[in-house]
C-alpha cells in the first residue's frame, strides 16, 4: 500500500498495470444478470461508455477522484474505481476477507447492487466480501455535465 509521507512515489507504469489488472478482473466477472438486476443493459451501457471514450476521450474505467473531488478522502489509496459515471466498483483484494469497508463518494446517493439498499454518500459502510457477489454500487444522482464532484 502506498503512503504519501513514507514512500517514494510509485512507478506510474506499475500503477497503470495494477489499475488495468483490476479492471480486467472486474470486466471478466460482471455478469449480464448483475447489470440487468441493476436495470442496466450491458451492451448499450458499455457501448455508450466506449462511444464517450471515442468522442470525448472520457475514460471508461477511472479512479474515484475523477468524478468526485470531495477533499482528500477522494485521493485515498483504494482499489475502488468508477466504471463510467454510474457504477462504483469495490473489488475485494484481501485474501480471506469476510467484510469490505467502503467509503461512498460524497455528493451522490448510492444503491447497493445486491441488496438494493440506498445509502448517502460521504460515509463508510461495511459490505460482505463474497466471491460471487463483489460490492458494486449504482449512482442514483446523475452527474451534471463533466465531472465536478462535491
Amino acid at each position: 500500500m502506498f503512503h504519501w509521507n513514507r514512500d517514494k512515489f510509485p512507478d506510474p507504469a506499475a500503477l497503470i498495470a495494477r489499475f488495468a489488472a483490476a479492471g480486467v478482473r472486474l470486466l471478466a466477472n460482471i455478469s449480464p444478470v448483475l447489470l440487468m438486476r441493476l436495470r442496466i443493459s450491458p451492451a448499450p451501457y458499455l457501448a455508450s461508455l466506449l462511444r464517450r471514450y471515442r468522442d470525448d476521450f472520457e475514460p471508461v474505467m477511472r479512479p474515484v477522484f475523477h468524478d468526485f473531488s470531495d477533499g482528500s478522502q477522494a485521493l485515498e489509496d483504494t482499489e475502488d474505481f468508477m466504471l463510467g459515471d454510474t457504477l462504483l466498483v469495490c473489488p475485494v483484494t484481501e485474501p480471506g476477507a469476510v467484510n469490505r469497508e467502503i467509503r461512498l463518494p460524497a455528493s451522490a446517493r448510492w444503491r447497493d447492487a445486491w441488496s438494493g439498499e440506498v445509502s448517502e454518500g460521504g460515509v463508510k459502510i461495511q459490505r460482505p466480501a463474497l466471491y460471487p457477489q463483489p460490492p458494486y454500487f449504482v449512482r442514483l444522482d446523475p452527474p451534471d455535465g463533466p465531472a465536478t464532484g462535491g
